[in-house]
């Protein structure tokens, strides 16, 4: 293998960790360059970054010979402290479940895993407020005093950003003999168990949640991870900078790498502004423009990206035994990756949607640990609503859905929180049902993180209790109005802040004129009946003024309009329709008597076929289509079509007169 080179089809440390812990040996060594050294140089890669992983066997021998040649096992402690910035922008800002101490060290093996797959983590709870964090490794790695010493900088760390002080966090068991333990360091391994099987760190902590810590400490703030973070990557670049300047000739070749390297850039944004475009359309695609109205609930649904295309989506679904499903995910990040995800996801809830909803999150779990590999996660609500208004869901980390009840005025906070999909292979344990139901005039707002934890320009966010007082200034509108309300709430507290996250918001209301829209209906099934088509129409229109999303009100005024020959106005209402209803047959065959009936007939052509893509076996879409072809003089495909239809109406009248009217037209 040539010098530079790592062979990386057994990859298990990310690079992260070799990256920082050269960063600190040149500041702490200004005249260390490992590079120079022509055995170490055979193993260093060009290029380190968080997208990189090293062999375990490569990266862990290179480390202890740095260590040994340097005295800078300390340094190893440091890197994991300081890393740990890097995993929680990550990992922990999007997980709303981790509120108390106890929960951030559950995530632990989580932040250990972003860095090494090789060592096992598991934390367990020895009392109120101490725990053990036991690491073992398989068939494949081995304890080493290099992992030992990083990952209790990453405990360390991790405690830090929380405002744990006073942690205390000691070795108690390793699998090493001492003479494995450089000493220089035995002085801070007092009391240790050698030479046992497992490799076993006490935590020791006060037991407060991040809310209500002892004075002095503050609440976890991903604020805070983001600037140490920058501050990281800012020494870094510095360092590195520093090194160029030491020789005039890498400068040079550097700033000939930049211009190269600007031309390149300025070619890939173009490709990827033309990439962004298709990648919005397609996601348009996915995504519905609006949720039908269903037995007395009316939506609204508003989906904002902060970078073309988005992570946010929603969805709804119609279940076997006729119940409603609804869905509202926030995949982690922004932009063309979290929208890749987030196709992923749709693809997997649509094959799960018809279980109950933990099941439906532990199998999307599951599917996205399988197909994403951990490089993206996240957070969902999904509910399913029955016939009498009962609502069985589950949230899986994502902010609670508030609920604005009618009868009492007030705001409340649906129960549950759950965790993250896609990142623990058991987060099912962790998915529960929930339940509630809803009265006539209630209205449930469903929102991602970009609303709530939308900023001031004091960094200060929305937060619930606003959200609650824009519901209850809401109490009169409906679902859209609400919805452009909280947004508008949202505005003017930002100040013209920029969003930072993807934002949406659902929000669902139970009409409370449900009744009157049934009877308006049953009136005009029976004017209908009775071929009194104004006085249906009329009675028509008074229902879609109170449910103006109903797929089947609206569809049963276009048949009006067509009996009637208001035939634009009917192309019209049926365009609208197929926005609530894109697989609606019936309404594509609808739209094909429109068109006959202002003579496109090649319009209606590609109307009817549609409606038979939709539903082969539709004799009235046949017969129409077989008439429009004879006009079009295509003899074959008319015939082609006639023996489908024959074989579905064997004997029928009808058939057989179309059978005569082809022979007429094409014998002429």
């Amino acid at each position: 293998m040539p010098p530079g080179s790592i062979d990386t089809e057994f990859a298990d440390v990310n690079a992260i960790r070799l990256r920082a812990f050269l960063d600190f040996l040149h500041r702490d060594h200004p005249d260390a360059d490992p590079v120079k050294n022509s055995e170490l140089a055979a193993l260093l890669p060009e290029h380190l970054d968080r997208k990189q992983w090293l062999p375990f066997d490569v990266e862990v021998p290179l480390l202890e010979k740095l260590c040994q040649q340097y005295s800078a096992w300390s340094i190893l402690h440091r890197v994991g402290r300081e890393v740990i910035s890097d995993a929680l922008l990550y990992i922990l800002p999007h997980n709303p479940g981790m509120r108390t101490v106890s929960q951030v060290i559950a995530g632990i093996p989580a932040f250990v895993g972003y860095f090494l797959t090789l060592p096992v983590c598991r934390i367990a709870v020895v009392s109120g407020n101490q725990y053990a964090l036991e690491i073992r490794y398989g068939q494949h790695g081995h304890a080493n005093a290099v992992d030992i010493f990083f990952i209790r900088g990453l405990v360390t760390g991790v405690l830090e950003f929380i405002n744990v002080e006073t942690a205390g966090v000691i070795l108690q068991e390793l699998p090493l003999w001492p003479e494995q333990i450089p000493e220089s360091e035995m002085a801070l391994l007092p009391q240790i168990a050698w030479r046992r099987e497992r490799t076993l760190l006490s935590i020791i902590v006060p037991e407060t949640s991040v809310d209500n810590r002892p004075r002095g400490h503050e609440p976890i703030s991903l604020t805070r991870h983001q600037e140490n973070a920058r501050e990281l990557f800012v020494r870094q670049v510095l360092m590195r900078s520093a090194r160029l300047f030491q020789d005039r000739r890498e400068l040079v070749t550097a700033v000939e790498y930049l211009n190269m390297a600007n031309d390149e850039l300025e070619r890939k944004i173009k490709e990827s502004e033309k990439e962004l475009d298709v990648a919005r359309n397609i996601q348009r695609g996915f995504i519905p423009g609006l949720i039908p109205d269903w037995r007395g609930l009316r939506f609204d649904a508003f989906s904002r990206p902060l970078a073309g295309v988005s992570g946010d989506f929603y969805d709804y679904f119609t279940l076997e035994d006729g119940r409603l499903g609804i869905l509202v995910a926030d995949v982690c990040g922004h932009g063309v990756p979290a929208a890749l995800i987030s196709a992923i996801a749709k693809i997997s809830f649509i094959n799960h949607y018809n279980q109950r909803p933990s099941d439906v999150f532990s199998n999307v779990n599951l599917d996205i640990l399988n197909f994403v590999k951990m490089e993206g996660y996240l957070t969902a609500f999904y509910m399913i609503i029955d016939r009498k208004y009962n609502i069985e869901y589950s949230i899986a980390g994502m902010p609670a859905p508030l609920l604005y009840r009618a009868r009492t005025n007030e705001v409340v906070r649906l129960q549950g929180q759950g965790t993250l999909l896609g990142m623990f292979p058991n987060a099912s344990d962790y998915f529960e049902n929930q339940d509630t139901r809803l009265y006539p005039g209630d209205k449930l707002f469903i929102f991602t993180d970009g609303l709530s934890e939308a900023p001031n320009t004091r960094e200060e966010q929305f937060g619930t209790a606003a959200l609650k007082l824009a519901i209850l200034e809401t109490a009169s509108m409906g679902p859209a109005e609400s919805t452009e309300h909280l947004l508008k709430r949202q505005r003017e507290f930002s100040l013209g802040q920029d969003l930072q996250d993807d934002l949406t918001v659902v929000t669902l209301q139970f009409n409370p004129r449900y009744e009157y829209f049934k009877n308006y209906c049953i009136k005009a099934k029976q004017q209908y009946s009775l071929k009194k088509y104004d006085e249906a129409e009329e009675q028509l229109r008074l229902a879609i003024r109170i449910s103006p999303n109903h797929p089947d009100t609206l569809f049963a005024l276009c048949k009006i309009l067509v009996k009637t020959k208001r035939f634009e106005e009917a192309i019209e209402l049926i365009q609208r329709l197929l926005v609530l209803r894109p697989y609606h047959a019936d309404a594509y065959l609808l739209m094909s008597r429109c068109h006959l009936g202002l003579k496109r007939v090649q319009q209606a052509e590609n109307d009817l076929r549609r409606a038979l893509a939709l539903r082969s076996n539709n004799p009235s879409a046949l017969f129409q289509l077989i008439r429009v072809l004879t006009r079009l003089n295509k003899k074959e495909e008319a015939e082609r079509h006639l023996k489908a239809l024959s074989e579905l109406r064997p004997g029928d009248e009808k058939v057989a007169a179309l059978r005569a009217y082809m022979k007429d037209q094409f014998a002429t």
